[in-house]
């Protein structure tokens, strides 16, 4: 964002404001996630072609190329910006369901 500021001179005086920067995080999302159907997937997915290699580096990758694509159709990767990546340490899973509890209640205008 560009600032611009006159002087009693009649100067213009150009301030560049940085914006504090956000980080986006990834994550995966379990919203839609439905247990027995990843189950199903899961065990037809080609886990043979694991075993048939003696490498473990090839291994790996081919065991990532078989359940990739499974856990990518059931919780997709995705991306928030946030301010902070990280929550404070006070900041506990009680405090954050009362504070949407609290949202909740003032919307309706109970509190």
């Amino acid at each position: 964002m560009i600032i611009v500021q006159s002087s009693a001179h009649g100067h213009a005086n150009f301030l560049k404001k940085l914006a504090k920067g956000h980080t986006t995080v990834q994550y995966r999302s379990f919203k839609h996630f439905n247990q027995d159907d990843f189950l199903r997937d899961l065990s037809s997915a080609p886990f043979a072609a694991v075993l048939e290699v003696s490498d473990p580096t090839t291994a790996l990758v081919a065991w990532y190329e078989a359940f990739l694509p499974v856990i990518e159709k059931h919780a997709p990767l995705r991306r928030k910006r946030v301010k902070h990546p990280t929550l404070p340490q006070w900041l506990s899973p009680d405090i954050i369901t009362a504070m949407k509890t609290r949202d909740k209640l003032k919307k309706r205008k109970e509190v």
